[in-house]
């Protein structure tokens, strides 16, 4: 089963579908629904909130990763047939040329919301958890850059770690 279809079933379940509907809705035995349901670490039960009772909010505080581990993991990811096909997609939509100077020559992909970002931020640790992570493969959270420009953004290298959420920061 695809990531897209996985993604599909949990968004349907986190706002109180039943797997049942869900399964009628995807033309899917409703057995592959429950076992994706089953298989999602970070799937939440829809929360039932009576007029009388506010909902419990819990605050998450977040581990420092491995720098080490990150670092192989996002060069696993970027190997994938997931990330060659979303690079494709996006060298497409930006006609191979640099979004700043309009250069051909030698253009990179970026995400716009930096991918050590996303995989910090989302608590990624895994290429089945990095799959199932619609904000990754989003065509319009990538941009077109020639290296020069790319090394100028605010989102380059180290520099993106200003988007990383720290434990002070969650609400």
């Amino acid at each position: 089963m695809d990531a897209a279809t996985k993604w599909l079933i949990r968004e349907a379940y986190q706002i109180g579908e039943p797997a049942s509907e869900i399964a009628l809705r995807l033309d899917l035995p409703e057995s592959e629904v429950n076992k994706v349901l089953q298989s999602l670490k970070k799937v939440n039960r829809p929360v039932q909130v009576t007029p009388s009772k506010a909902p419990v909010v819990f605050r998450v505080v977040l581990i420092d990763y491995d720098p080490e581990w990150r670092k192989e993991l996002t060069a696993k990811l970027r190997t994938t047939p997931l990330y060659l096909d979303w690079r494709r997609a996006v060298l497409r939509r930006g006609r191979w040329r640099c979004r700043e100077c309009g250069s051909t020559k030698r253009v990179q992909v970026d995400h716009i919301y930096p991918l050590s970002a996303i995989i910090h931020n989302y608590r990624i640790n895994s290429l089945e958890e990095a799959a199932e992570c619609e904000l990754l493969w989003r065509v319009d959270n990538g941009r077109t850059l020639c290296p020069t420009c790319h090394q100028r953004t605010d989102t380059h290298g180290a520099k993106a770690q200003r988007y990383w959420v720290g434990p002070d920061n969650i609400d």
